[in-house]
């Protein structure tokens, strides 16, 4: 099968930020036990039609609306950023333009 439109951006989306299916499919709530195979099904084109709670949990990662996600991922920037400098996490301004 033909992955669909959406198939692609996840896993445009999963190479950009350097996930595996696991780690996109864990993030998106998909599947409790096996998420990674959502993803996989997704992306090979094996599912076409997802539900549209699939598609709305999807989009949240795909659009950044997970709330408590950024600042989760902020908080790791800054960490990193001072162990580099080898300065307090909190001496660490990070400054997000759109």
């Amino acid at each position: 099968m033909k992955p669909t439109a959406l198939g692609i951006q996840i896993k445009q989306y999963r190479l950009q930020h350097g996930m595996t299916q696991a780690d996109f499919g864990q993030k998106a709530g998909l599947g409790k036990k096996y998420p990674h195979v959502a993803v996989s099904d997704l992306e090979t084109g094996l599912t076409q039609n997802p539900t549209p709670r699939t598609i709305q949990k999807i989009r949240a990662v795909l659009d950044h609306r997970n709330e408590a996600e950024p600042q989760k991922d902020l908080e790791f920037y800054r960490g990193e950023i001072a162990a580099l400098f080898k300065v307090s996490p909190d001496r660490v301004k990070i400054t997000i333009e759109m």
